[in-house]
């Protein structure tokens, strides 16, 4: 909760965005935690986040990483696609 706040809180930070999408990454290591975050509204956040810094290959990177790891639960590649 504390990362999606965090990156709703400051749109415009491209370091805000690559550290978060990549912690989300990490906490998506975990099935509970992928359900979580994308019940929370992580996967439009990271998807957001995209869009907010297309010149980033930083942010690209880590959320990429970040929606590869959500999209092994099936209810949350719905969400994504």
């Amino acid at each position: 909760e504390a990362v999606l706040a965090a990156m709703r809180a400051h749109p415009a930070s491209q370091l805000v965005h690559q550290q978060a999408c990549g912690a989300l990454w990490n906490l998506a290591a975990n099935d509970d935690n992928k359900v979580k975050i994308a019940g929370l509204g992580g996967i439009e956040a990271v998807l957001a986040a995209m869009r907010a810094h297309p010149a980033s290959q930083d942010v690209q990177d880590e959320a990429c990483g970040a929606l590869m790891s959500l999209v092994c639960i099936s209810d949350n590649k719905v969400k994504i696609a």
